[in-house]
Parts: structure tokens; C-alpha cells; sequence
């Protein structure tokens, strides 16, 4: 029997999008590694609850116990629940992230079986072509064999109950934490020979190149000595040198340091326009766009 509705904690604290089970201590560790933390102070408490519930187990985590509810009707989620175990195999208990941007729809749930990892499945409503970019660019990533990363493997994907989702091998569990120092040029360079061939609008100019999307340091993990390049939903097509354009940005304004960019123009002003179109106004996306701009006036001026 699942323990769909079992006892979970919500962590990190203060944010609480990942919600954490608690019916044995693999089962926490495997939730508390759906956390990537970046910053000095939340991946040092990090690190402390995960020693802690290594130690104790995950019930002495910060917080009450709660119930834990998916996000839409309870017919639906057995529904999907019930194609999961038929390509899969069974589970039973989840560890479920919660996407903090109010932009992205659906949620992602770390499959378990007696505290271990089954598989890794994100879903999003069947009219949103998210599961669908990241669908297309691990396979092929997993055509190129790119030697400077990883990437999940994807498994299954399926439209059940109004729901795309997306099956992909688990990552370890182990605790992650952001790669230091990584060849970035190497990296980009496996990232654009892998996704070449996926499609390219009639409209875009014709020098873009392909781009992973989301490239940031909470992407890109440290797991088990190896590098992880995770969350392919943003796949596409973008300005030469955008996603290094990106990552330099978050990482700057996560670690509190001066903005420095080897990108050019263009690529600064790609991520101004997409940022202004996300909904919400945490204080990263702020951050980002008071760093991209201070890097545009910059740049405009040098070549005013």
C-alpha cells in the first residue's frame, strides 16, 4: 500500500517547497536531496540536517509532521499513481518538489520503494510542453555521451489524467551540493553538439545556438564525485553565449559578488527580456535583473 497521504516534513524551512518523508531515515535523506542549495549559510544548514538525519532519522527535522496532499483531484493522482506502478514497478512513498515559480506548472515527485529511489517523474499539465523539451533533449544526450557531464536517463512519459510526466533514472542519494570551478566552456560546448538536431523556429536569427536553458549552479551538481547537469525543461535555442551569460550572472548574485560577464550584448538582453516575463518577485529574480542591467549599461556604453 502507498504511503501517498504519509507523514512528511516541509523543508527547508522558510521556504518549504519540498516536502519530505519521514517513514524511514533513507526515505528522508532521499527527500532532503531534492534540495539544491547554493548559498554559504543554506548549504551549511543543509549539510547540518542532513548529518542530523543521518544520525536520527527524519523526524527530528524542524517542523511539525503534516499530511501530504497532491495538488489536484484525488481520482487523478491515483490515476497516475496507477500508471507509474505499471511501468515502474511499485512505490511507496514520495518525496515530492514543489516548483517555487509561480511560471512553471505541475510538480516533480522522487518515486520510492522502502526508502530507495524507483525513479524521478515530473509532470505538468498535458497542454504545457515542458516534460515534452526535456523529453527530447535527454535522449539526446544520451545519443551524444557527453564525457564533461552527466544527465538523467530518461525512462517513460506518458499523458494520463490530464497530465503529461516524465519518468528519468534518480539521481544518487547522496548530499549535493553546487560544482566549483567547472569547465564551462567544455560543458557548453558537449550541450550544443547534443542538441543540434531539436527544433529550431523558422523565426529565430540564424547565428542562435542551442542552449540548456536553465544553466545555473543549482543545476549543476556535485553528486558523488561526478558532475550532474539536471532540469532540461527550458532546452532551446537562445544567443551565442547565453547560458554562460546566466550562469556567471547566478552565480555572482547568489554568492554576493561583482557581476562579470563573458557574454556579449545580445545574450545580456535576451535574459533581461525573459526575466521581466516571469510572474512573482522573489529576490533572486530581482537580484538577476539589477545585475543583467547594470551589465547592459555597461556594455552599451563601451559600445556607445
Amino acid at each position: 500500500m502507498r504511503e501517498t497521504h504519509a507523514d512528511h516534513k516541509v523543508y527547508p524551512p522558510g521556504r518549504g517547497n519540498i516536502s519530505v518523508p519521514v517513514s524511514s531515515r533513507q526515505a528522508a535523506l532521499a527527500g532532503l536531496a531534492l534540495y539544491p542549495a547554493c548559498r554559504i549559510l543554506p548549504l551549511a544548514a543543509h549539510r547540518l540536517a542532513w548529518t542530523w538525519t543521518a544520525v536520527l532519522g527524519g523526524r527530528w527535522l524542524p517542523g511539525p509532521l503534516r499530511q501530504w496532499q497532491p495538488p489536484m483531484e484525488a481520482d487523478r493522482w491515483t490515476a497516475l499513481c496507477t500508471a507509474w506502478e505499471k511501468t515502474l514497478g511499485p512505490f511507496d512513498a514520495e518525496a515530492v518538489y514543489h516548483r517555487p515559480q509561480a511560471t512553471r506548472t505541475g510538480l516533480a515527485a522522487l518515486l520510492l520503494r522502502a526508502g530507495r529511489p524507483v525513479a524521478f517523474v515530473k509532470l505538468c499539465r498535458a497542454e504545457d510542453d515542458a516534460v515534452t523539451r526535456e523529453l527530447r533533449a535527454l535522449k539526446a544526450l544520451e545519443q551524444s555521451k557527453p564525457t564533461s557531464f552527466s544527465a538523467p536517463r530518461p525512462l517513460v512519459s506518458n499523458i494520463d489524467a490530464g497530465w503529461h510526466w516524465l519518468a528519468m533514472t534518480p539521481l544518487p542519494v547522496r548530499f549535493h551540493s553546487p560544482v566549483r570551478r567547472p569547465p564551462l566552456d567544455s560543458i557548453l560546448h558537449e550541450v550544443r553538439a547534443a542538441l543540434v538536431d531539436i527544433p529550431r523556429p523558422e523565426s529565430m536569427p540564424e547565428h542562435w545556438q542551442p542552449m540548456h536553458g536553465d544553466f545555473t549552479p543549482w543545476n549543476l551538481r556535485r553528486v558523488a564525485g561526478s558532475s550532474m547537469l539536471i532540469d532540461w525543461e527550458e532546452a532551446g535555442w537562445g544567443p551565442p553565449g547565453a547560458d554562460k551569460v546566466y550562469y556567471q550572472v547566478t552565480w555572482a548574485v547568489i554568492r554576493g559578488r561583482a557581476v562579470t560577464t563573458s557574454g556579449n550584448t545580445e545574450a545580456v538582453h535576451f535574459w533581461l527580456d525573459r526575466l521581466a516575463r516571469y510572474d512573482g518577485d522573489d529576490w533572486l529574480r530581482s537580484a538577476m535583473a539589477a545585475a543583467l542591467s547594470s551589465a547592459a549599461h555597461r556594455q552599451d556604453a563601451q559600445h556607445g
